[in-house]
């Protein structure tokens, strides 16, 4: 989304502080290690912001802290390990006010904003209620079906909890 929005706002939620820097913008498959270094302009560490050379600015928030959601405005949103979320209620009503922009593609196209969510599952009545609801798309993958990138270590210690509520 953030090649494609030229000049969007793009806002991604982590679980944590931490999470935001060691997993979503610094970690190994980070966003700072998989856009190519060209279409990166500048990252500012302290306050989670990255901006990309066509204008797209990229700015980080936790979960632990819902209210910081309130007055900033984005275009699009990517939520991460949203089952992990602190407040998990209070952030999704500030993603609900915040996912406010409409983006002007340059050829005249309104674009409606967007959010994805990515989580590990749990049992949780707004997942449940998400997952029913008929305007929202779901894709369900299996790790094994990302094996070939995973540590064989990785892949034989997680068959060892199928069938149980964890697995």
């Amino acid at each position: 989304t953030a090649g494609l929005m030229p000049a969007s706002i793009g806002h991604v939620v982590a679980p944590t502080f931490s999470d935001l820097r060691g997993t979503i913008f610094e970690g190994v498959t980070g966003l700072l290690n998989v856009i190519p270094k060209e279409m990166i302009d500048d990252y500012n560490k302290s306050h989670f912001e990255l901006r990309l050379v066509n204008g797209t600015l990229i700015r980080g928030f936790s979960s632990e802290v819902p209210d910081r959601l309130r007055g900033p405005q984005c275009h699009w949103l990517w939520g991460d390990e949203m089952a992990a979320w602190s407040y998990l209620d209070d952030m999704l009503a500030n993603i609900d006010f915040s996912t406010r922009l409409v983006y002007t593609h340059k050829d005249g196209r309104r674009i409606q904003p967007q959010r994805v969510y990515t989580t590990t599952p749990r049992p949780l009545e707004v997942l449940r209620d998400l997952a029913e609801d008929p305007e929202v798309f779901q894709v369900r993958g299996s790790l094994y079906e990302n094996k070939d990138n995973l540590a064989e270590t990785f892949v034989a210690d997680v068959a060892k909890h199928e069938g149980t509520k964890l697995g």
